[in-house]
């Protein structure tokens, strides 16, 4: 499924150009605001959630607001009782995404495991969310800033055998990368935020 959504209102502060999207390399969770298009991304993401599809992706050019949806998916995916972590993927390499992913899981790994260790650990989490049907959901943001060298894990973490244990929505600005063609081999929805003109801002 592919959906395009187009935000309506620039966030107070900023010049907007053309071409260019409102919204703040920052993502601040106050800074939400509910136009329609974000809206209607947060819901389609939040749909995705509750019939556990595996994984969804959010696409839009810089400054479209695509942190700031992933911030406030998070706030209400919590407040309703999910488990929802957010990692912001870009400059990570292996090591450093493969331990971010098993704190968000609640692993938390000893000081100084192995990646098959720290590996074992997500495994076992994402299968014991999947045993009592509450799966785990990773929000991915900045998904085409990844280093290669990590590419490996996300792929890895898709491949898992356990498909109603985790749920992951990535966020990402160029479709045509390694990781988002990997992605998108997986995901069960599609959103684009476009950039704003100047007659709409």
């Amino acid at each position: 499924m592919s959906v395009s959504v187009r935000p309506q209102r620039p966030q107070r502060g900023r010049i907007v150009q053309p071409g260019l999207g409102p919204f703040a390399e920052v993502p601040a969770a106050d800074a939400y605001f509910p136009s329609a298009s974000h809206e209607e991304a947060i819901a389609r993401l939040s749909y995705l959630v509750e019939e556990h599809e595996r994984c969804g992706i959010l696409l839009g050019a810089a400054g479209t607001g695509k942190s700031m949806t992933l911030l406030r998916l998070q706030h209400l995916l919590k407040r309703t009782g999910w488990q929802a972590s957010r990692i912001d993927l870009a400059g990570l390499d292996h090591a450093g995404l493969l331990s971010q992913i098993a704190v968000a899981l609640g692993t938390n790994p000893p000081s100084g495991a192995d990646l098959l260790t720290t590996w074992d650990l997500i495994e076992q989490s994402i299968s014991g969310s999947s045993r009592t049907q509450q799966p785990r959901i990773l929000l991915l943001d900045h998904a085409d800033r990844l280093r290669p060298g990590a590419i490996s894990v996300v792929e890895h973490l898709l491949h898992l055998p356990s498909p109603r244990g985790l749920i992951a929505l990535f966020s990402g600005y160029r479709e045509a990368t390694p990781l988002m063609k990997i992605i998108g081999d997986h995901t069960g929805l599609r959103i684009e935020l476009t950039p704003l003109s100047v007659e709409e801002t």
